[in-house]
């Protein structure tokens, strides 16, 4: 499906909020929790066309689509990261504007099919009350990482992507939720043509590019010096990443990375290119080094005694984060999640212990702005026989920065150069 404009409908919808009323509030079920939704990222499901009697088809149909989101390895490796919760919208009628079922009387959020001229393109035609429900109903929603995502009751096959994904109720519409995630979460483009414009700029998505020169192409990391560049289609590189031609619904002078993948056909996993940029945007909102023991920035180790450091978050499956210790910049050694410090082992003042986390998954071979990296540091020293100073705190190393949030009630850390890729 063609993606929407990402600085598009929802935001305009938010703007909008003082004009369009309060929102009833409806019944909201977590259908996967894995944990505090600030260092989540949160899929949204919200349904359109369902009538109070649809409600337990609403939540099957948000079922059937969480369970193919697992089916992508991406997801399924991460899912620790993620959670997901149903609205349970109610509307007045079922189906959707030019659909197969036409409703009599608007739905919640009006949706229609022939979005820009596209017959299958369906869009959501009153983004303020989406907004609005949102807002009244999912207060841990962060329009910068969070996914939103409608399914709209009616058995004609459609969706669409940009800040947020629709996808209709017909058969194949699990895989179209996970294409149109593709556009909403990662920024990925289409990978299919049906005879569009050509572009002579490079596309800023990270699966499409103008250029046919190795050392151009944004993704050449990934490609082996012997796959021929450009690649042809259908000669044995269907599972390589290469430059084949056609793409961003144009057929030449466009370029996608893989042969196939779910962002040109449905019904096949993500390439590598694109589930690299999936896990960019997983790590643009949450954080392995989630809670720390001493929760304080500053400590004190007893004289004579010793303490034990630790952290915990979310972990991939399998769990490919490691993690470093350090005092006062000298190596620890230590387990993944903990190391224990004596007295002995600290100076005089202020001593820095820091834990520095990477993810080395097989994933990403590229990681330009240090999002697989985290780190927090602690400021110790001897006397006393507990923790001292502010809340929260520490930072620096190898992960950057890190500032405080305070977050429904609880101090968490987040690191201030993590910035949503659009």
């Amino acid at each position: 499906m063609r993606a929407l404009p990402m600085a598009s409908a929802l935001a305009l919808g938010f703007a909008a909020l003082a004009a369009s009323g309060t929102a009833l509030a409806f019944d909201t079920e977590v259908l996967e929790n894995n944990g505090d939704p600030t260092n989540r990222v949160n899929i949204i499901i919200l349904g359109d066309g369902y009538r109070a009697e649809d409600q337990a088809l609403l939540r099957e149909h948000a079922l059937r689509i969480s369970s193919r989101f697992w089916d992508q390895t991406v997801f399924s490796n991460y899912r620790k990261f993620f959670n997901v919760k149903l609205v349970k919208t109610i509307s007045a009628d079922d189906g959707a504007v030019n659909g197969f079922n036409p409703p009599s009387v608007p739905t919640i959020f009006q949706s229609f099919f022939n979005c820009g001229g596209t017959d299958r393109l369906l869009c959501i035609g009153d983004t303020a009350r989406l907004a609005d429900v949102i807002e009244q109903d999912v207060p841990e929603y962060d329009s910068r990482f969070d996914i939103v995502l409608v399914t709209v009751n009616d058995l004609k096959y459609g969706g669409a992507g940009g800040s947020y994904a629709t996808t209709s109720a017909e058969a194949s519409a699990p895989s179209i939720a996970v294409h149109e995630i593709g556009h909403s979460f990662a920024g990925l483009a289409d990978e299919y043509d049906y005879g569009g414009s050509q572009s002579t700029t490079e596309f800023a998505n990270p699966n499409v590019t103008i250029f046919s020169q190795r050392s151009q192409i944004k993704w050449n990391v990934w490609i082996s010096p012997s796959t021929p560049v450009p690649t042809p289609a259908g000669a044995g590189f269907s599972n390589s990443v290469g430059l084949f031609e056609g793409a961003a619904y144009f057929p030449t002078g466009q370029f996608r990375p893989w042969e196939n993948c779910l962002m040109r056909v449905l019904g096949v996993q993500y390439c590598p290119v694109c589930s690299e940029a999936m896990v960019w945007n997983i790590y643009d909102k949450t954080d392995p080094i989630e809670t720390r023991t001493p929760a304080t920035a500053t400590v004190s180790v007893p004289a004579g005694g010793s303490r034990q450091f630790s952290f915990a978050g979310p972990k991939p499956t399998p769990n490919t984060i490691g993690a470093s210790w350090f005092l006062n910049g000298n190596a620890l050694t230590a387990s993944a999640d903990s190391v224990t410090v004596s007295a002995s082992q600290l100076g005089a003042g202020s001593n820095t212990l820091e834990v520095r986390t990477v993810d080395s998954t097989a994933l990403v071979r590229r990681d330009p702005t240090a999002v697989l990296k985290s780190s927090f540091a602690w400021s110790v020293s001897i006397g006393g026989s507990g923790g001292g100073g502010g809340s929260g705190g520490g930072g620096g190393g190898t992960g950057g920065k890190i500032a405080e949030r305070e977050s429904m009630k609880k101090i968490k850390i987040i690191k201030i150069n993590k910035k949503k890729r659009k």
